[in-house]
């Protein structure tokens, strides 16, 4: 993962700080030291989960979309939700049960290509 976070914080002119106590406004409470882990990369923010989503967002004043193109996500517009459901719902499988998932998913793609 790139320094997304970092560079906006600093477009923002906002401490690392300042950043975290935002993220508590807005329901989603962490350590400075957990942040200052998303900035460099050790940890990566919860984008799957849709609260923690907004609650950056709105932190970095940002819409969420504009904040996950600029995070690298690809952001469908209209088939986002679902797409956006799935990851979430995938994200929470063990990693076994995702490989199945994405197997799964890999059929559906050929039936529909089939299909058309």
């Amino acid at each position: 993962m790139d320094n997304w976070i970092k560079r906006r914080r600093a477009e923002l002119k906002l401490t690392q700080e300042q950043v975290t106590a935002r993220l508590g406004v807005n329901g989603l409470a962490l350590s400075r030291s957990t942040y200052g882990h998303w900035e460099t990369g050790k940890y990566n923010p919860p984008l799957h989960d849709p609260n923690a989503r907004q609650a950056l967002a709105n932190a970095l004043e940002l819409d969420v979309k504009e904040m996950l193109v600029i995070a690298g996500y690809e952001v469908a517009e209209e088939e986002n939700e679902v797409v956006m459901r799935i990851a979430i719902i995938a994200s929470k499988l063990p990693e076994d049960l995702q490989r199945h998932a994405l197997e799964y998913l890999k059929i559906l793609e050929k039936q529909a290509k089939a299909a058309t």
